[in-house]
């Protein structure tokens, strides 16, 4: 619900100082989480997707000073797909998964639901074992 009024803030950040600084905030905080997941490797680059990058230049201007400074080694780059893309090959590839396998359907005798609960309808799915492949939006 609050992310409905984003659009609306960030239109009067050139005109209203508290909107402007909301939308900083936010580009601040978009930032720092690109920092918390970035390698520090020179040329690292990073890829931004999401609802919020369409309310355009009132965020993207201060979301680029932000990484400017907190990401000098890295370059930004067009996502290769969609959020739900992203999210998904995060957790295919973080280390330290329950079994170390890339399943995302798992047996469990504890009564714990399988990494892929929670999808429409509350079923596991499973896959080939190869890894998931992410779809451009569109």
């Amino acid at each position: 619900m609050l992310a409905s009024f984003a659009p609306e803030v960030a239109g009067c950040a050139d005109r209203d100082p508290v909107a402007a600084h909301v939308v900083e905030e936010a580009a601040a905080h978009i930032a720092g989480s690109a920092a918390a997941v970035c390698p520090a490797a020179e040329g690292s680059l990073v890829a931004l997707t999401g609802g919020l990058l369409g309310i355009g230049e009132p965020l993207l201007a201060p979301l680029r000073r932000e990484l400017a400074v907190r990401l000098p080694h890295a370059r930004t780059v067009p996502a290769a797909g969609d959020p739900l893309a992203g999210a998904l090959l995060v957790a295919y590839y973080w280390p330290g998964t329950r079994c170390g396998c890339r399943r995302t359907r798992h047996s469990s005798t504890s009564g714990e639901a399988g990494a892929g609960a929670g999808t429409p309808g509350g079923t596991a799915r499973s896959h080939s074992g190869t890894g998931p492949s992410p779809r451009r939006a569109g």
